[in-house]
C-alpha cells in the first residue's frame, strides 16, 4: 500500500508527510488545524496483524496518562486501517543517535535512563509489563542532542499481568531478552529491567554486551550473564554507571535490581544531585515470540540452537 493511498485529510487530521512505512503500518506526520498543534497518525493495517494485539495495544495507549509513554489522543477506524493520533517524535529514535554519535554522552545517558525507569516504573504501576525494552522503542521528541527528551514507544508486546503472577509468553527482541525468557522460564516483570540494563550499556558504549556474530553464542552469554566493559569505550564511564549496568543485568531475576531501587543508585546522584566491542547493529531479528527452548542452557552444545 502506498502513501498516494490515504487521504489528505482523515477527520479533522490534515496528513502531512510519511515518516516511516513497515509491512503493517505507516505513521505519518499530521496537524490538527483547530488545535494548531503537528501530531503523528499510525495507520496499521487491520488485516495484516491479530485484530485482538491491536485491540490491546490501543486499549493501553488510551489508558496511559503519561508525558514519558508514546499515548493516544484519538483512535477511530478508516476503512481497512486503525488509526492512532499521538504526539510527534521528531528526534528520531535511540538506537538512530547512537549508531549516529557512537553512544551517548554520560550526562545525557543519565537523563535517558532515569527518564526510562520512571516511564518504566508507571507501566509497572499499572501491572503492565513492557517485556520489549529496547533503544529502537524509545522515540526522540525532539532533537536536542545535550538534554534529550525521550519517550517509551511499541506497546505491541506489552500486556497487563496481576499481581504475583508470571509469564509463559517468551517474546521479545532476542538480543535484549532476559536468560529467563531464552530459557523459557516463567517470569516476573522484571524481564523489563534487564533489557534496560542492555539499553544503558549500548547507549553509553554505542556497543552490544553479547555477541552479534554467532546468535547461539549470544545465547549462552545472556543465559549465563557472561558480559564486560574492557572495551576502550567505557575507559571514560564511571564506576556508578557500571554498577547500575550490572545490578540491572543480573542473570538471577531474584537479585535483580528494583526500579525503586534503581531510582535511587548512586548514578543519578553523580549527574543530578535532585533526584534521588562486539559491534553495534540495529536488531535485524525483531520483537518476536521464542519458539526455540534452551533447556539446557548451561551447556554449550554445538547444533543445538535454531536460527530466530
Amino acid at each position: 500500500m502506498s502513501e498516494y493511498d490515504i487521504p489528505d485529510f482523515i477527520g479533522p487530521y490534515h496528513i502531512g508527510s510519511l515518516i516511516i512505512e513497515t509491512d503493517n503500518s505507516m505513521i505519518y506526520e499530521s496537524f490538527h488545524p483547530s488545535r494548531c498543534e503537528k501530531l503523528a497518525i499510525k495507520l496499521i493495517k487491520k488485516d495484516g496483524v491479530n485484530p485482538q494485539i491491536i485491540d490491546d495495544e490501543c486499549l493501553l495507549m488510551k489508558e496511559i496518562q503519561n508525558d514519558q509513554i508514546m499515548h493516544a489522543y484519538d483512535i477511530f477506524d478508516l476503512l481497512h486501517y486503525r488509526c492512532i493520533v499521538m504526539p510527534l517524535a521528531t528526534g528520531g529514535d535511540l538506537f538512530e543517535y547512537i549508531a549516529a554519535n557512537s553512544g551517548m554522552e554520560e550526562h545525557a545517558a543519565c537523563q535517558v535512563i532515569h527518564t526510562a525507569l520512571t516511564a518504566i516504573q508507571y507501566l509497572h504501576s499499572l501491572d503492565i509489563w513492557h517485556r520489549d525494552i529496547k533503544p529502537e522503542n524509545f522515540l526522540l521528541l525532539d532533537d536536542s542532542i545535550v538534554d534529550p527528551n525521550v519517550c517509551l514507544a511499541d506497546l505491541g508486546y506489552a500486556k497487563r499481568i496481576p499481581p504475583g503472577e508470571k509469564s509463559s509468553d517468551y517474546l521479545g527482541t532476542p538480543i535484549y531478552a532476559a536468560p529467563e525468557i531464552h530459557q523459557k522460564i516463567p517470569y516476573d516483570k522484571s524481564v523489563d529491567i534487564w533489557s534496560l540494563g542492555v539499553t544503558m550499556y549500548v547507549t553509553l558504549s554505542g556497543q552490544s554486551p553479547f555477541s552479534n556474530d554467532d546468535p547461539y553464542e549470544m545465547v549462552y552469554q545472556i543465559i549465563n550473564g557472561i558480559y564486560d566493559f574492557d572495551d576502550p569505550a567505557f575507559d571514560e564511564i564511571s564506576e556508578e554507571a557500571k554498577d547500575l549496568i550490572r545490578c540491572m543485568m543480573q542473570k538471577d531475576p531474584s537479585r535483580r535490581i528494583t526500579i525503586e531501587a534503581a531510582l535511587m543508585h548512586p548514578w543519578f546522584q553523580v549527574f543530578f544531585p535532585d533526584h534521588a566491542k562486539p559491534r553495534l547493529e540495529r536488531s535485524t531479528a525483531n520483537a518476536m515470540r521464542f519458539e526455540t527452548p534452551y533447556d539446557e542452557a548451561e551447556d554449550y552444545v554445538e547444533g543445538d540452537y535454531q536460527e530466530f
